[in-house]
């Protein structure tokens, strides 16, 4: 969701029903409030792009927003998923400038990581990133961070618009006796850093448990990072 102006001379608002289908979608309209604007950011199949390609190039349409999705969004499975990342439009030098400067912001920007498709040990067109802040009283005390590929979310028929759904998956779900589980501990100084909102210790002095979830062919479903405060963590062995 974006209010006013969004800085860019070309942009798409969609209309979603209650179920994320997306029901209209409207070029540059005059923006009043709260409006639910597309981030040019789109998955699909490479067999339905190969044939939306062919048959623009026929007709002579140039336009994958103008000529194809507003008039045939009837027709057409199109659904919206809310993004609560960092967004802005750029449209100028000085916007580019300044959203550049934003984005050394730590509250605004995620910390270099290795490549997520590394990761995963997989070719995967998006993946979607989970935060997690575990809390005692509004006070939180541990954060996770979870890259899933989006193939995984189409086979578990995971609505992405219901956050119940995911964090079923994520926390119960994905445990169950068919799949495999590799998990490494450590100690970390990076959990303030990485949670970014959140402080979650005076100490920067963290237990990280680096969680891999895969299936029985070895298949990468999920890769987790759990940080733990080592105040708050304790091993006891028993001779």
């Amino acid at each position: 969701e974006e209010e006013g102006a969004i800085g860019s001379s070309y942009y798409m608002t969609l209309s979603p029903d209650e179920t994320g289908r997306v029901k209209s979608i409207k070029i540059n309209p005059t923006l009043k409030g709260k409006n639910n604007v597309y981030v040019n950011i789109m998955v699909m199949t490479r067999e339905f792009l190969i044939n939306v390609i062919q048959d623009a190039t026929v007709r002579g349409l140039s336009s994958f927003g103008k000529d194809i999705l507003t008039k045939h969004v009837d027709t057409l499975k199109v659904y919206g998923y809310r993004f609560g990342g960092y967004y802005a439009g750029v449209n100028s030098i000085q916007k580019y400038y300044q959203h550049s400067m934003e984005l050394l912001d730590k509250n605004v920007r995620r910390p270099p990581t290795k490549s997520i498709s590394d990761v995963l040990r997989q070719y995967t067109p998006a993946v979607v990133i989970v935060d997690r802040w575990y809390k005692q009283k509004e006070t939180p005390l541990a954060y996770s961070l979870s890259f899933l590929p989006i193939g995984l979310i189409g086979e578990e028929k995971i609505d992405l618009n219901k956050s119940s759904q995911l964090q079923e998956y994520l926390e119960n779900q994905c445990y169950d006796g068919k799949n495999c589980f590799r998990r490494i501990c450590s100690h970390s100084t990076a959990g303030n850093f990485t949670a970014l909102t959140c402080t979650l210790s005076e100490d920067n002095s963290f237990l990280l448990v680096q969680e891999t979830i895969s299936d029985t062919n070895g298949r990468i479903l999920i890769s987790s990072k759990h940080y733990i405060p080592s105040n708050l963590f304790r091993i006891e062995i028993c001779m």
